[in-house]
């Protein structure tokens, strides 16, 4: 797999993308567990193209050293090529990170079509807003009013 990261891209735009159908891409979120249980996550009208896969473990927050291989067999996994990947965390810090990780690993197997990946900037629930000590009231998914739930 080749992957290009691409760098930033708004939530509202991965959102438009995401759901567009032109071209064939995912939603990788890399939160954590908690995270997605606790704060919510993002809907999208076809919920195949959203994959939760932590870049740290809660509760120590230590690496998944497993991270680029479930990427791997993920891709592997679906019906058709993937073209584009985006990338979500709850700030955008991680998802960056990630999306630097997977651009470095290179690889010389079989499906070599290149991927492109984005990062969702300001993520799920956005920076904090340092006078109301909140998060999603500055920028990322929730604040841009994107579909999400929370169990």
């Amino acid at each position: 797999m080749v992957f290009s990261y691409a760098g930033n891209i708004e939530p509202a735009d991965a959102h438009n993308r995401l759901e567009s159908g032109d071209v064939r891409s995912l939603l990788i979120d890399v939160r954590t567990q908690a995270e997605y249980a606790f704060v919510g996550f993002p809907m999208l009208s076809d919920m195949t193209r959203y994959h939760l896969i932590e870049w740290v473990r809660y509760p120590d927050m230590s690496g998944n050293t497993h991270f680029i291989e479930q990427c791997k067999t993920l891709l592997k996994q679906q019906p058709e090529q993937t073209e584009e990947i985006y990338l979500l965390c709850r700030s955008g810090q991680r998802s960056h990170n990630a999306g630097l990780a997977l651009e470095q690993t290179q690889t010389n197997e079989e499906s070599l079509h290149p991927i492109t990946l984005f990062n969702v900037v300001g993520g799920f629930e956005g920076d904090l807003d340092p006078q109301a000590g909140q998060r999603s009231l500055r920028n990322g998914w929730k604040f841009a009013g994107l579909p999400w739930r929370q169990n």
